[in-house]
């Protein structure tokens, strides 16, 4: 896997079934990106077969993102500051840090699952990230469409 970088800003590509010229982001809807193409092509397919879109067509989009600090699952320090977010919050009822829902998310969390994260990233916005990396295809989310220039659009025919 080759990830194109200058200084915090990565080549990375998204796909979807929907075409667009500006990503509509937010704290809690971030956009996904990967270093892999193909691995766009495939979440492009996955977004339409949800979608119940019945097209022809697929779009993947070359971005330049700017991350500058970005949420790792594998990172303690990370982990632990969310994790004391979390609990702050009652996050699923969570008490205190030894209860059943404090340790099956720290866990979640910490394996990198993209619905883990997905389902704490306001939090992880609001500690102060600009994005998070899940295992799923080493995939990126991206909270702030400043963040992102579109290079290039492609149409991908199924």
């Amino acid at each position: 896997m080759k990830i194109y970088r200058i200084s915090n800003q990565f080549v990375l590509w998204h796909g979807s079934p929907y075409k667009f010229e500006k990503f509509n982001v937010s704290p809690d809807s971030p956009v996904y990106f990967t270093a892999i193409k193909e691995d766009a092509i495939g979440f492009a397919k996955d977004k339409a077969e949800i979608d119940e879109i019945n097209s022809k067509k697929l779009w993947i989009i070359k971005a330049k993102v700017n991350i500058s600090n970005c949420f790792d699952y594998t990172n303690m320090n990370h982990i632990d500051k969310l994790m004391k977010n979390l609990v702050s919050f009652g996050y699923g009822g969570m008490k205190k840090t030894n209860d059943l829902v404090f340790i099956n998310t720290k866990q979640s969390i910490s394996e990198g699952h993209y619905l883990a994260l997905e389902d704490v990233s306001i939090n992880i916005y609001k500690l102060g990230f600009d994005s998070y990396r899940t295992k799923e295809s080493n995939a990126v989310a991206v909270f702030n469409p400043s963040c992102i220039t579109i290079l290039e659009i492609y149409e991908i025919k199924t």
